[in-house]
Protein backbone atom coordinates (compact mmCIF):
# COMPACT_ATOMS: atom_id res chain seq x y z
CA UNK A 1 0.00 0.00 0.00
CA UNK A 2 1.17 3.89 -0.51
CA UNK A 3 3.44 5.08 2.05
CA UNK A 4 3.99 1.50 4.05
CA UNK A 5 7.65 2.14 3.92
CA UNK A 6 7.83 5.40 5.25
CA UNK A 7 5.23 4.16 8.18
CA UNK A 8 7.11 1.41 8.93
CA UNK A 9 10.16 3.60 9.34
CA UNK A 10 8.16 6.62 11.19
CA UNK A 11 6.69 3.86 13.55
CA UNK A 12 9.91 2.31 14.29
CA UNK A 13 11.82 5.55 15.30
CA UNK A 14 8.92 6.41 17.27
CA UNK A 15 8.74 3.47 19.31
CA UNK A 16 12.83 3.57 20.12
CA UNK A 17 12.21 7.31 20.93
CA UNK A 18 9.57 7.02 23.11
CA UNK A 19 11.46 4.17 24.81
CA UNK A 20 14.83 5.78 25.14
CA UNK A 21 13.02 9.10 26.98
CA UNK A 22 11.43 6.66 29.72
CA UNK A 23 15.55 6.55 30.83
CA UNK A 24 16.24 10.22 29.92
CA UNK A 25 18.29 11.58 32.95
CA UNK A 26 17.02 15.11 33.27
CA UNK A 27 19.31 18.05 35.25
CA UNK A 28 19.51 21.67 35.88
CA UNK A 29 23.96 21.76 36.30
CA UNK A 30 25.01 21.53 33.07
CA UNK A 31 27.15 24.19 31.15
CA UNK A 32 26.43 25.22 27.48
CA UNK A 33 28.96 26.06 24.69
CA UNK A 34 28.87 27.31 21.43
CA UNK A 35 30.29 28.26 18.25
CA UNK A 36 29.68 29.38 14.27
CA UNK A 37 31.69 30.03 11.48
CA UNK A 38 30.93 30.66 7.58
CA UNK A 39 33.51 29.03 5.25
CA UNK A 40 33.93 30.37 1.62
CA UNK A 41 33.50 26.75 -0.29
CA UNK A 42 33.98 26.87 -3.58
CA UNK A 43 31.02 25.35 -5.77
CA UNK A 44 31.46 23.46 -9.01
CA UNK A 45 31.89 24.90 -12.65
CA UNK A 46 30.35 23.25 -15.67
CA UNK A 47 32.10 22.51 -18.46
CA UNK A 48 31.86 23.77 -22.31
CA UNK A 49 30.79 20.98 -22.86
CA UNK A 50 27.70 20.38 -20.44
CA UNK A 51 26.61 23.83 -20.65
CA UNK A 52 26.21 23.00 -24.45
CA UNK A 53 24.62 19.90 -24.09
CA UNK A 54 22.11 21.81 -21.70
CA UNK A 55 21.14 24.45 -24.12
CA UNK A 56 20.54 21.72 -26.83
CA UNK A 57 18.45 19.47 -24.27
CA UNK A 58 16.35 22.63 -23.69
CA UNK A 59 16.01 23.77 -27.23
CA UNK A 60 14.67 20.06 -27.94
CA UNK A 61 12.97 18.76 -25.22
CA UNK A 62 11.38 15.27 -25.27
CA UNK A 63 7.56 15.11 -26.02
CA UNK A 64 5.44 15.77 -22.98
CA UNK A 65 4.64 12.38 -20.79
CA UNK A 66 3.34 11.43 -17.49
CA UNK A 67 7.16 10.61 -16.44
CA UNK A 68 9.75 13.35 -15.08
CA UNK A 69 12.16 13.65 -17.65
CA UNK A 70 15.56 14.16 -15.80
CA UNK A 71 17.45 15.31 -18.99
CA UNK A 72 15.35 18.12 -18.93
CA UNK A 73 15.95 18.84 -15.08
CA UNK A 74 19.47 18.71 -14.90
CA UNK A 75 20.02 20.64 -17.79
CA UNK A 76 17.95 23.79 -16.00
CA UNK A 77 20.37 23.05 -13.16
CA UNK A 78 23.40 23.27 -15.06
CA UNK A 79 22.18 26.71 -17.07
CA UNK A 80 21.06 27.64 -13.13
CA UNK A 81 24.50 26.89 -11.88
CA UNK A 82 26.65 28.81 -14.28
CA UNK A 83 25.00 32.11 -13.73
CA UNK A 84 26.52 31.67 -9.82
CA UNK A 85 29.82 33.04 -8.39
CA UNK A 86 32.64 30.46 -7.93
CA UNK A 87 32.16 30.41 -4.17
CA UNK A 88 29.27 30.17 -1.79
CA UNK A 89 29.22 30.78 2.21
CA UNK A 90 28.39 27.59 4.27
CA UNK A 91 27.42 28.24 7.44
CA UNK A 92 28.67 25.99 10.27
CA UNK A 93 27.58 25.63 13.84
CA UNK A 94 28.08 23.71 16.78
CA UNK A 95 26.63 23.42 20.34
CA UNK A 96 27.71 21.59 24.02
CA UNK A 97 25.01 20.70 25.61
CA UNK A 98 26.55 19.86 28.94
CA UNK A 99 28.55 16.34 27.29
CA UNK A 100 26.96 16.07 24.69
CA UNK A 101 28.43 17.54 21.00
CA UNK A 102 25.85 18.74 18.21
CA UNK A 103 27.40 19.66 14.92
CA UNK A 104 25.62 21.00 11.61
CA UNK A 105 26.45 21.74 7.98
CA UNK A 106 23.74 23.30 5.35
CA UNK A 107 23.92 20.33 3.47
CA UNK A 108 22.56 16.61 2.96
CA UNK A 109 25.37 15.14 4.00
CA UNK A 110 26.25 11.23 3.55
CA UNK A 111 25.87 8.72 6.53
CA UNK A 112 29.20 8.59 6.11
CA UNK A 113 30.33 12.02 7.39
CA UNK A 114 28.14 12.12 10.12
CA UNK A 115 29.91 8.54 11.81
CA UNK A 116 32.96 10.10 10.72
CA UNK A 117 32.18 12.65 12.89
CA UNK A 118 30.83 11.27 15.67
CA UNK A 119 34.52 9.08 15.60
CA UNK A 120 36.36 12.07 15.56
CA UNK A 121 34.77 14.30 17.86
CA UNK A 122 36.47 14.99 21.38
CA UNK A 123 32.95 15.02 22.98
CA UNK A 124 30.92 12.07 22.93
CA UNK A 125 28.19 11.20 22.41
CA UNK A 126 28.48 13.84 19.29
CA UNK A 127 25.72 13.66 16.10
CA UNK A 128 25.12 15.72 13.06
CA UNK A 129 22.76 17.75 11.52
CA UNK A 130 22.12 18.20 8.24
CA UNK A 131 20.29 21.09 6.10
CA UNK A 132 21.04 23.50 8.94
CA UNK A 133 20.84 27.41 8.23
CA UNK A 134 20.84 26.60 4.29
CA UNK A 135 20.31 23.78 1.79
CA UNK A 136 23.09 23.58 -0.66
CA UNK A 137 23.03 20.18 -2.15
CA UNK A 138 24.03 16.61 -1.36
CA UNK A 139 27.48 16.63 -0.03
CA UNK A 140 29.30 13.01 -0.88
CA UNK A 141 33.04 12.40 0.45
CA UNK A 142 35.76 13.00 -2.29
CA UNK A 143 35.77 9.31 -2.82
CA UNK A 144 32.18 8.90 -3.92
CA UNK A 145 33.16 11.05 -7.02
CA UNK A 146 35.29 8.65 -8.54
CA UNK A 147 31.94 5.78 -7.43
CA UNK A 148 29.13 7.73 -8.94
CA UNK A 149 25.95 8.01 -8.40
CA UNK A 150 23.26 11.10 -8.50
CA UNK A 151 24.42 11.85 -5.47
CA UNK A 152 27.81 13.27 -7.13
CA UNK A 153 25.71 14.29 -10.15
CA UNK A 154 26.14 18.51 -10.82
CA UNK A 155 22.92 20.06 -10.00
CA UNK A 156 22.41 17.35 -7.31
CA UNK A 157 25.74 18.43 -5.69
CA UNK A 158 27.05 22.06 -6.40
CA UNK A 159 29.97 22.18 -4.19
CA UNK A 160 33.84 21.02 -4.76
CA UNK A 161 34.37 17.72 -4.12
CA UNK A 162 36.40 18.52 -1.28
CA UNK A 163 34.19 20.35 0.54
CA UNK A 164 33.09 17.62 3.45
CA UNK A 165 36.70 17.21 4.09
CA UNK A 166 36.48 21.28 4.91
CA UNK A 167 33.37 21.13 7.00
CA UNK A 168 34.52 18.09 8.68
CA UNK A 169 38.15 20.29 9.66
CA UNK A 170 35.85 23.00 10.57
CA UNK A 171 33.58 21.49 13.03
CA UNK A 172 35.94 18.77 14.71
CA UNK A 173 38.54 22.73 15.86
CA UNK A 174 35.09 24.16 17.18
CA UNK A 175 34.62 21.36 18.99
CA UNK A 176 37.71 20.90 19.97
CA UNK A 177 38.00 24.79 21.57
CA UNK A 178 33.85 24.12 23.31
CA UNK A 179 35.63 20.69 24.81
CA UNK A 180 37.63 23.07 27.12
CA UNK A 181 35.19 25.22 28.63
CA UNK A 182 33.14 22.37 30.94
CA UNK A 183 33.86 24.17 33.93
CA UNK A 184 32.50 27.39 34.95
CA UNK A 185 29.66 28.69 36.61
CA UNK A 186 26.19 26.48 35.94
CA UNK A 187 24.12 26.93 33.32
CA UNK A 188 26.03 29.58 32.07
CA UNK A 189 26.96 29.62 27.87
CA UNK A 190 30.24 30.18 26.83
CA UNK A 191 29.82 33.44 24.37
CA UNK A 192 32.50 33.03 21.82
CA UNK A 193 29.92 32.96 18.44
CA UNK A 194 29.86 34.17 15.45
CA UNK A 195 27.60 37.48 14.59
CA UNK A 196 26.85 36.56 11.30
CA UNK A 197 24.11 33.33 12.44
CA UNK A 198 21.18 35.76 12.80
CA UNK A 199 20.66 35.73 9.33
CA UNK A 200 21.06 32.47 8.66
CA UNK A 201 18.35 31.18 11.27
CA UNK A 202 15.79 31.92 8.64
CA UNK A 203 16.30 28.01 6.98
CA UNK A 204 14.12 26.41 9.25
CA UNK A 205 15.18 23.18 7.67
CA UNK A 206 17.01 20.56 9.73
CA UNK A 207 17.74 16.74 10.21
CA UNK A 208 19.51 14.18 11.86
CA UNK A 209 21.76 12.45 9.15
CA UNK A 210 24.24 9.40 10.11
CA UNK A 211 23.62 9.15 13.57
CA UNK A 212 20.38 8.75 14.93
CA UNK A 213 18.21 11.68 16.56
CA UNK A 214 16.83 14.30 15.67
CA UNK A 215 17.38 18.47 16.35
CA UNK A 216 15.63 21.89 15.45
CA UNK A 217 17.63 24.43 14.69
CA UNK A 218 15.04 26.97 15.14
CA UNK A 219 16.78 26.81 18.55
CA UNK A 220 19.09 28.49 17.68
CA UNK A 221 16.61 31.67 16.11
CA UNK A 222 15.34 31.81 19.62
CA UNK A 223 19.02 31.97 21.65
CA UNK A 224 21.09 33.69 19.31
CA UNK A 225 21.60 37.87 19.61
CA UNK A 226 21.94 38.90 16.32
CA UNK A 227 24.70 41.46 17.17
CA UNK A 228 27.37 39.17 19.01
CA UNK A 229 25.91 36.22 18.27
CA UNK A 230 26.35 34.99 21.66
CA UNK A 231 23.66 32.22 23.50
CA UNK A 232 21.30 34.29 25.86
Amino acid sequence: PPYAKMRYVAGDIARKVHAALAKAEYRSDITLAARYRELQLGRRVPTAEQIAWAKQTLAHPPEKSSKVNLSVIYARRVLGISNTPETVPAPVQLFRLGPVCVGSMPVEIFCEIGLDFRKRCPIRPAFLVSHAHASLGYLPTPRHFALGGYETWLGTNRLEPQASEELIAALLEMAAEVSHTRSGARGIPDRRCCAGARRFVGNGLADACGTGGAYDHCLASRHVDGECGQLR
